[in-house]
């Protein structure tokens, strides 16, 4: 069964929500190129009379954690420090620059992942990108980590019918560092780069927390990886392959003629 995901990607106001429709029907009959990828960056709805609410939320609550979210990149649990790790490289990659920044290479096949996942949605539905600055243009440093968190409550622990918790898609976790990276790179452009330690930890806090035990028993981010992860394409698969038969070729025939020579 498909799970579709209704997180990050568009936001719908009273006055565009046709146009918003018609991108998310668009974009539920697109597939990536990747194996079994399918991703519906639906409309989130939200009332406007919830921005002003948001707007008013502490500074201190962007600094609030939970007693077990401060070891962030040092967790001895392999799973936690990857989602920490993840929300840290992509963030600095975003705000670098992205794929035309001058970031080293991705420190792991996860955040590697993530990256190309992100560029992709960047090159194939830049519309939606063009959308964040206006959903975050009335951010502060004081309501940034507050907002992303409540659009991200928004979307997890929405109700359902039956009573039941929707169940947790791999595009839904994209859609988490996706949305995160929008509004790190609002807050980078606009001289609120000192929000951006915040938003790293309090990604990691909340992917730790809402998704991690999810998919503790479902392999970890080894079906991330197996849905995002860049694959090969066919030329270069087809000259890997010439490539080891060469080799193989090579190392035949100087075999023969050593074996030729000792005779």
């Amino acid at each position: 069964m498909i799970v579709h995901t209704r997180l990050a990607i568009s936001v719908s106001f009273q006055q565009g929500s046709i146009f918003s429709r018609e991108l998310a029907v668009e974009c539920d009959r697109s597939t990536y190129r990747h194996s079994h990828l399918l991703f519906y960056p639906c409309v989130l709805r939200t009332s406007p009379s919830w921005w002003p609410v948001k707007r008013q939320l502490e500074a201190t609550m962007c600094q609030s954690e939970e007693l077990g979210t401060k070891l962030g990149l040092n967790s001895p649990d392999l799973l936690v420090r990857e989602a920490f790790l993840m929300a840290h490289d992509y963030i600095d990659y975003v705000t670098s620059g992205g794929a035309d920044g001058s970031m080293a290479p991705a420190p792991t096949a996860c955040t590697a992942a993530l990256r190309h996942a992100g560029d992709e949605l960047l090159t194939r539905f830049p519309i939606f990108f063009r959308r964040w600055p206006r959903v975050f243009r009335d951010v502060t440093e004081n309501t940034a980590c507050p907002m992303l968190v409540s659009i991200l409550d928004e979307h997890f622990f929405a109700p359902v019918p039956g009573g039941r918790r929707r169940g947790l898609a791999w595009s839904a976790v994209l859609s988490v560092y996706v949305l995160a990276g929008q509004m790190a790179l609002h807050c980078h452009e606009r001289g609120m780069a000192v929000v951006l330690p915040q938003l790293k930890q309090r990604v990691g806090a909340y992917v730790e927390r809402v998704i991690c035990p999810e998919i503790r028993d479902k392999g970890g981010w080894s079906g991330f990886v197996s849905r995002f992860g860049e694959t090969q394409g066919l030329e270069h698969q087809v000259k890997k392959a010439c490539c080891w038969t060469l080799m193989a070729f090579t190392t035949s025939i100087v075999t023969y003629l050593l074996w030729k020579r000792m005779v």
